[in-house]
Formats: structure tokens, sequence, C-alpha cells
């Protein structure tokens, strides 16, 4: 943010010869405006969009840690299904969907920011036009993609689920009518061990989304604020008569936000899937 202060201090006071009738320093003025405040944006960016690469990571070696505990803990609990699912469908999918969001769409990202910002020095709006368009696809691939993933998951989830169901009531029911004394207390037996083992799956997936908050909720603050400044910036740039300043740190503004909703899109379904597990 302190980069950002000077910056508008630094547009407001070059803004000043180009509006007291000095016109043939005014494209000189505005390139060395928009040098500094490329410098000024570039770097917070390529921060954010380091440490969101790295906590998709971290967060994708914390699911290849807990899925197959967690996938164990229902088959102890008498959800063999679910399990399957859990630790097939559901870990292969989170571990590509990281893959694809820390090595093609963060440096997309980064490809974009450069093509503002070349755009910007070589004056050519149809780079930054289709910079722009390529985000909007991203955007929507993005929300396509994870709409798709937690619309698979949840059917999946629920069949399981039905048939885990029915395999242990049926379970409990042969075993209570085939010895009629003894069936009944190991069918209660079953029950008690299941209720336990269902806490302790509880207590392990609060562990894993307490881990996930920790990794995601710091990173997607910081691109909220730095959305913040960078939408300020362009206003009061557009103000000072600096339009390509305004253009590029609209597009920082575009690009932090387009991180936050890769964040968002992969760790809302995780948190979801592992939240309908519990």
């Amino acid at each position: 943010f302190i980069k950002i202060s000077i910056f508008l201090l630094f547009a407001a006071v070059v803004a000043t010869p180009s509006q007291t009738g000095d016109k043939n320093f005014a494209p000189l003025i505005q390139m060395v405006c928009f040098l500094l405040c490329a410098i000024f944006v570039v770097q917070p960016v390529q921060q954010i969009l380091t440490q969101a690469r790295e906590q998709i990571f971290y967060c994708k070696g914390a699911l290849m840690g807990f899925v197959p505990v967690f996938s164990s803990m229902l088959v102890a609990g008498g959800q063999p299904a679910s399990a399957a699912i859990f630790s097939g469908f559901f870990l292969s999918t989170a571990l590509f969907l990281a893959e694809i969001a820390a090595t093609v769409v963060l440096p997309l990202i980064q490809m974009l920011i450069a093509l503002h910002t070349a755009s910007g020095l070589c004056d050519v709006s149809v780079v930054s036009a289709m910079a722009q368009m390529v985000q909007r696809v991203v955007k929507w691939g993005l929300g396509l993609v994870s709409t798709i993933f937690v619309t698979f998951l949840g059917l999946q989830n629920f069949l399981a689920g039905a048939s885990d169901s029915l395999a242990m009531k049926t379970g409990k029911f042969l075993i209570s009518s085939s010895i009629p004394i003894v069936g009944q207390a190991v069918s209660s037996t079953i029950g008690a061990v299941g209720a336990g083992i269902k806490l302790a799956r509880g207590t392990a997936a609060i562990g894993l989304l307490v881990a996930i908050a920790v990794c995601f909720v710091p990173v997607l603050v910081q691109t909220v604020l730095y959305w913040w400044a960078f939408s300020a910036a362009a206003t009061i740039a557009k103000g000072v008569e600096q339009p390509q300043c305004a253009q590029l740190l609209k597009a920082a503004a575009g690009c932090t936000s387009l991180c936050g909703l890769t964040l968002l899109f992969y760790g809302l379904p995780i948190v979801l899937s592992v939240v309908w597990m519990m």
C-alpha cells in the first residue's frame, strides 16, 4: 500500500505540467509515470501469485496425507463405497486441479499482466483487449470446472451413502436375527463403534478444514486488499489524466481478483467434499 500511495502522489505531481500548457513533454511524462506504475504494480501481483502457488501445493500435500487416513476411517465405519469415491475420484481430481491451477492458471495470470504492461508501453489496444478476453474465458472456465466437480462428487456421494447405509442396516439385521441374544448385543456394539469412528472422523476433517483455512484465507484477504487498492488507484490515475496507468492498474485489479477466484474455486469444492464425508 505504501508503493501505491507513492505512485498516486507521483502521478498527481507529474500530471501538472501537462495541465499548464506545456504539451511537448506530455507523452514522455506519461511514459515515465507508466514505467513507475508498472514497477509498483507488477511486483505485488507476482508476490501474491507466488504465495497462491505455494499454498495450493501445500494443500495438495495435505490432501495426499489426509485422504488415505480418512478413507480407512470410512471403511472402519462401514462406508466402503464412500471411501472408494473419496480416495479415488475425489483425490485424483483434487490433485489434477491443483496441478492445473498452479502450473497453468497462475502462470497464465502472469502472462496477462505482462500483456497489459506491453500494451501500455507500445500503446496497442488490441493486446489489452485480447488479454481481457482471455481473462473472461479463464473465469468462465474456473466456474464451469468447479461446478462440474462439485456436481459429480455430490451425486456419487449420495449414491455411495445410500449404498453404505443399506449395507449397514442389512448387516445389523442379519446379525441380530440370526443369533437372537448375542446378535442384538453385537449389533449394538457395532453401532457404538461406528459412532466413535464417526467422531474421530469428524475431528480429523475439522483439522483438515482448519489447515485449508490457514492456507487460503490470508492469501484471499490479500487479494481483496490488493484489488481494492488497485481499483482505487486506477480511479485516481484516470482523474489525473494518466489513462495508460489507469488501464494497467485496472488490469492488475482484474488479475488479483482472478488469483483469488482461482483459490476460491479450488478450495471451496474441497471444503464441501470434506464436509459431505464427515
